[in-house]
Order: structure tokens, then sequence, then C-alpha cells
């Protein structure tokens, strides 16, 4: 952009540049065109993006080329919108030219691969993290005023947070799938298995590949096969307990209810190393007799609440909640379908709610939970911070959301969308911040937010 051009559409007033770092990671923030780079460095200095005290090892280039730290963004015809890209001087790192696409595609021999004894030799003398970083050095006067850096620093030196790589894990074969299976912990596992060991085959010895055999570990000792295409179904064991050792299956059923795991004495009984005396199996089945009374109430219960009367009032609320947690426009409570589907499970004349009476339900329930989350921002002891994405969806039209989070008064983090805003005009700094500083107004938030920040398109950064 022409430095004329420039001021008649900028003049004195910010706009948003984007700082480009590794990766592919960029940094949006406000300038105008008096911001010269040692306000952007010291403002990453600020932000602990870049170390401080080093500012020797990072240079900034636009275009391509490197600029010195003193220009202003006005003598560089840097306007909204623009890019600089932060670089880091590594010794021996490659050339800014190399680094330029050309015009002309170059056909290019594939390299031989090297021996053994080749890869054996460079392997201390190669790091496969070099890749990742590139110089924008011009000339060799750039590298010999280098300073040699370890990869972590460079990491920790990034405009961007960026994590290890973790190696890639091979894929597991079907028999490793198999093995992983067979070597489950059986802490993890039903408690159906406490009462049968695990063998390599068959009563006839005989063994399927993908199959499990569990041996029973009282009575006869026999043997079961799960088959790979039964998935773990442990039907048959259960049904084996159930007719020849009731009290083992009532301790079963027991251990299966239990949220925790079987006592050692528990572990015992199942594996017949101890019997049960009667006293024991008395208390067992007491305690299935009071799982099944569990259970009859809970039915019971299902049944009272389905002859309560009717409430139309409660049934629209869940109509309108539907709507808006499924992201159903307002009309599809219009849809036929849907009417016949309702009318038919409640088989009774149903008056169900239409469009705008949903619409104006969820527009209520919006005032009530917006006044809501004030209270509790007014009586929360900690400060806010904002997190804030904007982007424009496919039908052109673009929305800015809100999300605050802070420390309960429990001592918990704490987060919640607050605001969801349409943009009209710009993606503007000044615009965002309008909308930003309506929210936090109309949630009493003055003076409580810490830090606002954006998330995935930008990062805010804006005084009141």
């Amino acid at each position: 952009m022409s430095r004329r051009r420039l001021n008649r559409v900028c003049g004195k007033s910010l706009f948003t540049i984007f700082i480009l770092g590794a990766f592919g990671r960029s940094l949006p923030i406000l300038v105008n065109v008096t911001t010269c780079l040692d306000d952007i460095y010291n403002h990453l200095e600020d932000l602990h993006l870049i170390p401080r005290n080093r500012r020797s090892q990072f240079y900034f280039t636009a275009d391509g080329q490197q600029v010195t730290s003193g220009s202003t963004l006005h003598s560089l015809g840097i306007g909204p919108l623009s890019h600089l890209s932060l670089r880091i001087r590594i010794l021996g790192g490659a050339d800014e030219e190399a680094d330029r696409p050309t015009k002309k595609k170059v056909k290019r021999k594939p390299k031989p691969k090297p021996t053994t004894a080749a890869r054996a030799a460079e392997g201390d003398n190669t790091d496969p993290e070099d890749k990742d970083f590139t110089s924008g050095a011009t000339s060799d006067s750039d590298s010999e005023a280098s300073i040699t850096m370890t990869n972590e620093e460079i990491a920790n030196s990034l405009p961007t947070k960026t994590s290890t790589l973790a190696p890639r894990r091979k894929a597991p074969s079907k028999k490793d799938k198999g093995k992983n299976r067979a070597s489950q912990p059986l802490n993890n596992r039903s408690p159906i298995y406490l009462f049968y060991e695990d063998v390599e085959c068959d009563s006839d010895g005989e063994k399927e590949d993908g199959s499990r055999y569990w041996k029973c570990r009282h009575g006869k000792r026999r043997i079961f096969t799960i088959t790979k295409s039964m998935r773990d179904n442990t039907k048959g064991l259960q049904q084996h307990l159930e007719k020849h050792f009731v009290h083992l299956y009532r301790l079963y059923k027991v251990l299966d209810a239990r949220d925790g795991s079987a006592t050692a004495e528990e572990k015992a009984w199942a594996a017949g190393t101890t019997p049960m005396d009667e006293a024991t199996k008395a208390k067992y089945a007491n305690k299935i007799e009071e799982l099944n009374k569990d259970i009859k109430e809970m039915f019971t219960k299902q049944a009272a609440a389905a002859e309560e009367p009717w409430d139309q009032d409660h049934f629209e609320d869940l109509v309108a909640k539907w709507v808006a947690a499924c992201d159903q426009p307002f009309t599809a409570v219009n849809e036929p379908e849907f009417r016949e589907m309702l009318q038919y499970a409640h088989r009774k004349r149903l008056n169900i709610p239409h469009d705008p009476s949903v619409k104006a339900r969820i527009q209520r329930m919006s005032v009530e939970m917006r006044a809501g989350l004030k209270q509790i921002f007014a009586e929360n002891l900690s400060d806010f911070v904002l997190s804030l994405d904007a982007w424009t969806s496919s039908n052109g039209y673009a929305f800015l959301a809100i999300v605050v989070h802070y420390i309960g008064n429990d001592g918990k983090l704490e987060e919640c969308l607050i605001d969801f805003r349409e943009f009209v005009g710009q993606h503007s700094g000044e615009n965002m911040a309008a909308v930003v500083w309506q929210t936090v107004e109309d949630f009493g938030l003055k003076g409580r937010v810490s830090s606002p920040f954006f998330v995935s398109m930008a990062i805010l950064i804006f005084r009141r």
C-alpha cells in the first residue's frame, strides 16, 4: 500500500496487523501508522512471547525483506491486515531467498537412499526439529552475528505456544488388538472374571485364534469359550454361576452393582480359596433383596411420575430448551412429522406450541439467565478473563462469541458463554472493542476484567 493511500485510509486511527510466527501461527495486534518496530518488540516482551534482553536474536521481515527495528509502519507502507514475519537468527540457517517459491518449476531427481553407515554417521549431527525454523538472513554479516541456541531455548522464545510433537505410534494390528484385549487388568473388567481362571485352550486342548478361554474355579471346573465375535459377552459365565452356585452369583451381582472394587476377602471367596459360611451367604442374600427393592422403588416412582397432572407450561419449556440446545429453527415445531410424533407419544390431545411461542419463551429464558449470571458475577470475589472468538459464516454473516473465565467462590475454575453478537460493518479493532465493552458494561464487569484476549482468529487488546 502506498504511503499516500495509507494516510488517506488510516490516518491516526488504529488498525490490525498480523505477526507471523512458526508453524503458520499468527498474532493480531492493534497499531497505527506511527507505530515503530521497537514498540512491537516491547509489546511482545510484555506478553512474554519473546524473552527479554535477547532482541538481537530476532528480526522482522516484510514482503520477504529484512527491516530495521527503528522503522515505522508508515515508512514501510504497512497497512491494515498486513503481515510481519518474526524470524530467529540461527547459525548456519537457510537463506531467505531459498525459501521463496519460484515461478518456474524445476524437476528434481530423487536423492539416493543413504546407506546404513551414512545414516549412522549423520544421526549425531542432525536434529529433526531444525527443518521447522528458517532464517531470514540475506548476507554473511547476519550469520556472523548469529547466536547458537538450543532447541529448548528456541521453543521457549517462539511468539506462539507450541508443544512438543509426540512420536507417531504404529497402528496396532489385529493380533496386537487381541493381545491388548487379553492383557487388560481384571480390576478394570467385569467382576465375573474373579470367578474364572484364564487358560490357554478349551477342554479338548484346541485353541482358536482370537478366542479366550475361561475355566470356572468351582465345582467341575468347566471351561467356557468366548470367541472374538462375542465381543467379551459374559452371559454364559453368569448363567453358569446362577444355575450351579447361587451364593456365588449373589456375590457377583453385589460386586457388579458396587462402584468400588472387591475386597481381598471377597476375591478369596470368588477364587474358591476360602469357602463362604452360612452367615455370609445369608448376608449377600439380604443385599440382593435390597437391590431388588431399590429397583422396584425406581419403577414405582416412574409410575407415580406418569400419573402426575399435566403441566402445559413445563411442557412448553421443555420444547423451547430442545430447540435452543439442539440448534433447531423455531419453525421446527411446525413440522407435521414432529407434531405427529408427540401426539402419538402422548396419545391424548396435545397442545404443541408453534414457532412464535417458542421464540418468545426462549427470549424470556435468555433474559432470566442473563439476570442470574449478573447476580453470580456480582457475588464472585475473583477478577474475570474474556476469551473472544470471531468468524464469518458460510452465508456471509460475521459473529463474535464472548466467553468469561473466572475462579468461583468455591475455588473452581468456571467458564461461560455470556454473549454472541453479530458484527455490522468492518472487522476493525474499534468495532470489536465497542461490542466487547458493551457486554462488559451489561454484565457489570467494568474494572474487573484482568486481561481480555482472542482465541481462534485474533487477539484483541483494548483499553478504555
